[in-house]
């Protein structure tokens, strides 16, 4: 079998492309890569909404323990500057 030799161009590219494959990784700590995965957790996502809800329909539900106030109010004029005069009875 014959074998090429790498060529000069050959080796350049090669050294090229290594380059770009290590700055295009970012290295994470374990703490890191912990909080991406709970970020897109698509079920941890749901549970979260669930909780949220249940808060919020338990915060609704104990407004009925609250005292109620009600109101209401009622306001008439009268107008004095004419006062109506009796017609002679006949």
């Amino acid at each position: 079998m014959y074998m090429r030799k790498p060529t000069l161009k050959t080796v350049y590219l090669l050294f090229l492309l290594i380059g770009y494959q290590a700055y295009g990784q970012e290295s994470l700590s374990l703490n890191k890569a912990w909080n991406i995965a709970l970020k897109n957790n698509y079920t941890l996502m749901q549970q979260s909404k669930l909780v949220e809800k249940a808060r919020e329909e338990i915060s609704i539900l104990q407004t009925d323990y609250y005292p109620a106030l009600s109101g209401s109010g009622m306001f008439a004029r009268a107008n004095f500057d004419e006062v109506p005069t009796k017609g002679p009875s006949t």
